[in-house]
């Protein structure tokens, strides 16, 4: 039963989630949604990691985890970024997972003077290893008459327990702020360009489908201390569609200076699916959020509407310029 119950809710994720990683908290990993998107933030450097456990209250957990790190104009360059991202997902009794190492280069172009517009072009191209671990499954000829055996052969024959394969993506991102508070972004991206082939079978035509993602968020001051922060994501892969939205209200602490302080909250839902909770805080470079999702979906018998809980933390902070940092003062007595 636990066996059935496993591969149903696989199968089950596989086609609602497109078979590749997934995030509620999508803004803190913006390069796994568009390479466009790297190097598209005020300042030099950015550090982003995440983790999500996800139907604790089905089976064995489903555990993702990232990584992801950006920096705008390397060498001295102009108007590039480039950026480097692991992510790691682990999946049901089988620790069906992936391990992906992806590069991604940028190219902006300022469609302003003051570069308050921005286009951002993008690629990003990497590894994937895709594994089962076919020990941790039970079949029906490991049953003794009596009791479950786990010496006894499994009675299939299995080609192979790993792939690993390239993979790339490209997209474009658009970026612009028109007040200190009042700022905007969005692009549209396609994954999975190679199309690789996913089968432990080593059967034709298992391919990883191409998926196209559009995302939109913006943060728009509606009074003295509270900004209202929307974003949207949009997914396609095959015959499925995937449509995120909702909304955050942010309130400031302190101003908006290098130690601004600030926290958030907000509700987002996953149409069809689920909805989640967002909290979060602002402190200088820091910015750190917490999301828990219910589930309504045909699992919610099951999952008895819970569904996971995410962690994401992003740092982003600027070069030292030693000819800003002030000279020291000469004691008169030396």
């Amino acid at each position: 039963m636990r066996l059935l119950l496993s591969i149903a809710i696989a199968g089950w994720t596989a086609l609602s989630f497109g078979q590749d990683i997934h995030f509620s908290q999508f803004d803190l990993q913006p390069l796994h949604y568009n390479p466009g998107y790297a190097g598209l933030f005020d300042g030099d450097y950015r550090i982003s990691g995440i983790e999500r456990t996800q139907w604790r209250s089905v089976t064995t957990p489903y555990q993702t985890f990232g990584l992801a790190g950006d920096l705008r104009n390397p060498g001295h360059s102009r108007n590039t970024a480039v950026g480097l991202s692991i992510y790691q997902d682990r999946a049901g009794d089988s620790r069906l997972g992936q391990l992906q190492v992806n590069l991604t280069g940028a190219f902006h172009i300022p469609l302003s003077a003051d570069s308050t517009q921005i286009l951002s072009v993008g690629i990003t191209t990497g590894i994937t290893h895709f594994s089962i671990d076919y020990a941790q499954l039970q079949f029906d000829n490991q049953w003794g008459g009596t009791s479950y055996d786990p010496n006894l052969a499994t009675g299939e024959a299995f080609a192979r327990d790993s792939r690993t394969y390239v993979n790339m993506a490209l997209g474009a991102a658009y970026h612009k702020r028109w007040a200190q508070r009042n700022i905007a972004y969005g692009g549209l991206a396609i994954h999975n360009l190679t199309r690789p082939n996913q089968s432990f079978q080593d059967a034709l035509g298992v391919k990883l489908n191409p998926r196209i993602s559009a995302h939109g968020w913006a943060s728009i001051a509606v009074a003295e201390e509270w900004d209202l922060q929307p974003s949207i994501l949009w997914q396609a892969q095959d015959r499925y569609r995937e449509v995120l939205m909702g909304a955050s209200a942010r309130y400031l602490l302190s101003g908006l200076g290098e130690l601004h302080q600030a926290v958030l909250a907000g509700f987002y839902f996953r149409a069809g699916d689920a909805g989640y909770l967002l909290v979060g805080g602002e402190y200088g470079p820091w910015k750190a959020g917490i999301t828990y999702d219910f589930n309504w979906s045909n699992l919610t018998p099951a999952s008895d509407g819970k569904g996971g809980l995410e962690l994401a933390v992003q740092y982003i902070f600027k070069r030292i310029d030693p000819g800003a940092l002030p000279l020291p003062l000469c004691p008169d007595f030396l």
